[in-house]
């Protein structure tokens, strides 16, 4: 139990709860609802180190997002206990044949287990790049959006993009 202590001590599951909100790249509060724990306790405890997590909050955490516990709670050792993003391109890639540019986003945004502006930010890309794309006002990737892809996506093979 001396793990414990230090990690309650020592404030570890506060920074590493936020390494993790920030690599995901969504708000403390979207994080809250995707793990069906109350806000209040996560933005007002857990992330300025007021209140600790129970067992059932952690893993309510390991229920929704594969993290390492080791890492949440001590720091040690990987983030993921597999390549988040990756996995989750297995389970939701596309396996039509020709996928609309639209399709192709708004699939990105599933991988991502975000939002437009979310991917926007991840990618670098102007926010009106992907909406264009989503609304059809643009119905094909252009070469520098695929550029994009195909350099902050490396998981995703170039074929995917057409």
């Amino acid at each position: 139990m001396q793990k414990t202590a230090n990690y309650l001590s020592n404030n570890i599951f506060k920074s590493t709860l936020r390494e993790l909100l920030d690599y995901l790249d969504i708000p403390d509060a979207t994080f809250g609802k995707n793990c069906n724990i109350s806000t209040n306790a996560l933005v007002k405890g857990w992330l300025d180190g007021t209140y600790h997590p129970t067992k059932k909050s952690l893993n309510k955490i390991l229920d929704r997002y594969p993290v390492n516990i080791e890492w949440l709670l001590f720091g040690t050792g990987k983030m993921w206990k597999v390549d988040y993003f990756k996995s989750r391109y297995e389970i939701y890639k596309l396996t039509k044949e020709d996928p609309s540019a639209a399709e192709i986003v708004e699939n990105l945004v599933l991988i991502f287990d975000t939002n437009p502006a979310g991917l926007n930010r991840r990618l670098g890309l102007p926010i009106n790049t992907l909406h264009s794309i989503i609304n059809g006002k643009t119905k094909t990737l252009s070469e520098a959006v695929k550029n994009v892809f195909l350099e902050k996506i490396s998981f995703i093979p170039r074929d995917y993009y057409h």
